[in-house]
């Protein structure tokens, strides 16, 4: 039995280029799946001679009763059997639709904003922005990890093929990091964002459990929370309410939250003249939202048929489009072009979650 596991290793770490094609996989992976399921190979071997021999049965019989080991184990030897399968040294993966139920995903508790607001104000430059960076735009720590000197520019933040407006909170941090690492490390010629003492002379970038260790709350935790659009305004407004509560301006009968402007003073007909004025009517411009953002800057969406008329050579329109709106608001602008089917019918403004307006 030891030939066959051996070519399923090799296809693994080498691919192959030749029909059935496969890529090759990271060691990681490679040593995690056959983890999993070297007690069952060594099992079989025991009492059988090629894995030709193993029946679904034998699978079932082999495997834990239920739960993440028993997820884990189908999953190892799904990987092996498929590869072998697809060389003819196996007839049926025995495998097949063996159903492993998902597992429950556990509701993550309640943030201790104490402690979150403790760490947004860390004497520590690196703590303080790598939390902001979580805590504002749920950031993972293995990109967060490799961010680039020159992938933050302007109070934005171009994130694989996005671009991520950074909120005030969040700004300000990073300029204080940098201002602390230009200090600290002024001959560093190390392009990533963040570097400590022991790489700050080398051109590599720090690992995420380095990330994970300036943090005195789980990152996963703070992740988890502002994962989604809505968790990350409502984090947005929970910090800032704590901010206006600790200033002592909650006492003067200032709602938390209401140093944000509403949506309804941002001018919307005016927004709505510009774009209209500034793309041609062959990008075929469909409905435009138009939001607050969560602190200081506002986003609109534009939904365009040929979203590349929208955006012009070399981005230049799209750039003058959001200089006009943003000199229109007085804030940054977080400009986004989707792209859309035609449409019929009028063309809206919407104001808000539950609001529009023609």
């Amino acid at each position: 039995m030891r030939r066959e596991p051996g070519v399923w290793l090799d296809v693994m770490r080498n691919g192959n280029t030749t029909p059935p094609r496969s890529r090759s996989r990271a060691d990681d992976t490679i040593r995690a799946q056959l983890a999993f399921a070297l007690p069952v190979l060594r099992a079989w071997a025991a009492t059988r001679d090629s894995l030709r021999e193993i029946s679904r049965a034998d699978v079932l019989a082999v495997l834990p009763p239920s739960g993440q080991p028993r997820a884990i184990a189908v999953q190892g030897l799904r990987s092996i059997f498929r590869v072998l399968r697809a060389r003819k040294l196996v007839f049926t993966n025995p495998t097949f639709r063996i159903h492993v139920p998902a597992q429950a995903m556990a509701v993550p508790s309640e943030v201790d904003l104490a402690a979150l607001r403790d760490a947004l104000d860390s004497p520590s430059p690196a703590r303080a922005v790598i939390t902001a960076l979580l805590a504002y735009h749920a950031i993972p720590m293995r990109q967060m990890a490799r961010l680039q000197l020159t992938d933050i520019r302007g109070g934005r933040l171009q994130l694989d093929n996005r671009v991520i407006l950074l909120a005030g909170p969040v700004r300000d941090r990073v300029d204080a990091y940098l201002a602390n690492r230009a200090e600290t490390w002024p001959t560093t010629a190390n392009a990533y964002l963040f570097i400590h003492a022991r790489n700050w002379k080398t051109t590599r970038p720090v690992t995420s459990d380095w990330i994970g260790q300036q943090l005195s709350i789980s990152a996963e935790h703070i992740r988890r929370a502002a994962a989604d659009e809505q968790g990350q305004r409502d984090m947005a407004n929970r910090l800032l309410a704590d901010h206006i509560e600790l200033a002592g301006i909650g006492e003067a009968g200032i709602a938390a939250g209401s140093e944000l402007e509403t949506v309804q003073d941002l001018l919307i007909d005016e927004i709505a003249d510009a774009i209209h004025r500034r793309l041609p009517r062959a990008a075929g411009i469909g409905n435009m939202a138009v939001w607050s953002g969560d602190l200081d800057h506002v986003k609109v969406d534009i939904h365009a048929r040929r979203p590349g008329l929208v955006h012009g050579h070399g981005h230049a329109e799209f750039d003058r489009l959001r200089a006009e709106l943003e000199e229109l608001t007085g804030r940054p602008v977080q400009l986004n072009i989707l792209e859309s089917r035609p449409e019929k019918g009028r063309k809206e403004i919407q104001i808000g979650p539950g609001d529009s307006a023609s």
